[in-house]
């Protein structure tokens, strides 16, 4: 089993609970921040996969005959390619309306820095 890494954030020389709490914050974000990172990276391969299936197929190398004979390979595939960029794009959308909802921390002492919540009235409009 391998011990996780603990960082002495505030650089006092002794690993509290405080240094505990901020290295599972900032283990968090990075993790966070690479899962978007292959997100993304695996879109942009599927926009690429597009393109490139859509260029080869009006080269002279591909006679009407091949593509006829795979033309329910090429459907499946568009709709597959097309379904990992909009469901990427609709999660990222979804995700970063979500981010706009989340209180600030203050990660100094992983407090809150809003003393109350926000109060919604009747007039105020969903974003």
């Amino acid at each position: 089993m391998v011990k996780p890494i603990v960082v002495d954030v505030n650089a006092n020389g002794k690993l509290d609970s405080e240094d505990i709490e901020l290295t599972k914050v900032i283990r968090d974000i990075e993790k966070n921040q690479y899962k978007t990172l292959n997100q993304s990276i695996l879109a942009w391969v599927a926009m690429v996969g597009i393109s490139i299936v859509t260029i080869l197929l009006f080269t002279p190398f591909v006679t009407d005959a091949r593509i006829k004979s795979i033309e329910e390979i090429i459907n499946l595939y568009y709709v597959t390619q097309a379904s990992i960029i909009g469901i990427y794009m609709g999660v990222n959308a979804y995700m970063t309306k979500q981010k706009e909802n989340i209180r600030p921390y203050d990660f100094r002492g992983c407090q809150e820095t809003l003393d109350e919540p926000p109060i919604m009235t009747t007039g105020d409009k969903f974003r």
